[in-house]
């Protein structure tokens, strides 16, 4: 991701680590941590993420077994409750190739107990392909099928 001005400044691309994980990059941070931090690549100014104008879908608890059918440039967003046995979700598979994990974020719950904590995981759409999304939580488990276009 990188922000307006550092695109409109021309900023030219070269080839280093990036500051965080020591993955190649273009600039500063890879575009892996760029997302995960919010930050642009190039300066590390904070940017929303998924950035505007990104097409994504979200999938929820109730929604696993499901299939969902997806076009390269889009995201996946799954967000899943935590599952009050101490256990926390973790992705186990899904379709290298068409799909690119991004990251992790979690949403604690209501400090008055009135909520309930979730964890949301993010995937890049890259290319046409399908195949299935395996999260897990113990002996829990939540799937779906994709389909990228």
């Amino acid at each position: 991701m990188i922000c307006k001005p550092c695109l409109s400044s021309g900023t030219k691309p070269g080839t280093t680590r990036c500051k965080n994980c020591g993955n190649s990059a273009k600039f500063k941070l890879c575009y892996i941590c760029s997302r995960g931090f919010g930050e642009c690549e190039v300066c590390r100014n904070k940017m929303s993420v998924p950035p505007p104008g990104v097409r994504f879908t979200r999938l929820f608890d109730q929604d696993t077994g499901k299939s969902v059918r997806l076009l390269a440039g889009e995201e996946l967003h799954i967000t899943l409750d935590d599952t009050g046995t101490g256990s926390a979700w973790g992705v186990k598979s899904y379709p290298r190739g068409p799909l690119l994990y991004v990251q992790t974020y979690a949403t604690a719950a209501d400090p008055s107990g009135s909520g309930v904590g979730s964890q949301t995981f993010v995937f890049m759409v890259l290319q046409p392909g399908q195949g299935k999304v395996t999260v897990v939580a113990g002996s829990m488990s939540w799937d779906c099928n994709v389909h990228v276009k």
